[in-house]
Parts: C-alpha cells; structure tokens; sequence
C-alpha cells in the first residue's frame, strides 16, 4: 500500500500530508492522494500551462471545491489554500527534502519569506551555471579551430552576462 501516505515504502521517508488536520480522515487522504498525483504532473491543475522554473504554486480547494494546485497565474483561484510551494526544473543539493519537524509552526509571513529566499538562491545559482557555461563554451571555442564570427558571436554573449570586463 505505498499510496498511503502513512504506510511509506520501506526505507522510505513517509509522504508529507498537505491536507489540514481539521478534515475528517477520509476525506485527508483523498485530498493527500490527489494532491500529490498533481504535484507530480508539474502543470498547473487550474489553467493547464507549465510550472515555469523557479515560480510559486499554491495548492488548496477551488471554488467548487476541487483541489487543485494552481502556478503563479492561478494562484488567486485558489478558495482554500493548504499550502505554498516553489518549482524548480532543476535539482539543487540546498533544495533536498530534509527531516520534518512538526512541531513547528510557521506563520504565512514566515512562509512566504522562506520561499523568496529560495527564488533569490535559485536565480543566483542559475546565473552562475549560465555563466560557467558560456565560459566553457568560450574555452572549448579557444581549443579548437573556429570561424572568427562563432568566437566573436560567443564572447559578446559572455560579455552580456556581465562576466567578463
């Protein structure tokens, strides 16, 4: 029954509930096992477009009670929120899922500001794999015999990126 959110794969670390302990358990783990078949789809259930990369998602019920998890362009349609998320295209090792710790509860200020900070980690990270990228193209360039418009081509492009002076 690896469905189940409480009786997890052996080895496995069990699957965060995201619906509110408020609901009757039933309805819980309907909510949970939806949610989740979402998430994995990294679409928004909304409006049907892609997360796009370091974006917000907000997961919850809409307004006729549907449980949807919406991307930035469908966040406000969301009645019910149960919870915030952000999506990424790429695996950073700073986003590996860590040990929950339910005690704590966080407020929606805290949430939000905790989320923000990882969009600011991601752009500074995605900038630098872009910049590295472009200087290992140069330096593959540079090896190897080109045309003068492809080197000239590429460091213009490494010049727009601000990494080199």
């Amino acid at each position: 029954m690896a469905d189940d959110p409480r009786n997890p794969i052996p080895g496995q670390a069990p699957r965060p509930e995201f619906a509110p302990s408020w609901l009757p358990r039933q309805q819980r783990c309907r909510i949970n096992r939806q949610l989740h078949r979402l998430l994995q789809r990294e679409v928004c259930s909304v409006c049907g477009s892609l997360f796009k990369h370091n974006s917000r998602t907000t997961s919850g019920l809409d307004t006729q009670g549907s449980v949807v998890v919406a991307g930035e362009c469908c966040t406000s349609r969301v009645a019910v929120v149960f919870g915030w998320g952000l999506y990424s295209d790429r695996h950073y090792d700073f986003l590996l899922r860590r040990s929950s710790e339910p005690n704590i509860k966080a407020t929606n200020e805290q949430i939000a500001d905790a989320i923000a900070a990882y969009q600011k980690a991601i752009a500074e990270t995605d900038k630098r794999l872009d910049d590295e990228a472009v200087a290992h193209a140069l330096f593959d360039t540079a090896m190897r015999p080109a045309d003068g418009e492809t080197l000239r081509t590429l460091v213009k492009k490494y010049q727009a990126n601000g990494a080199a002076s």
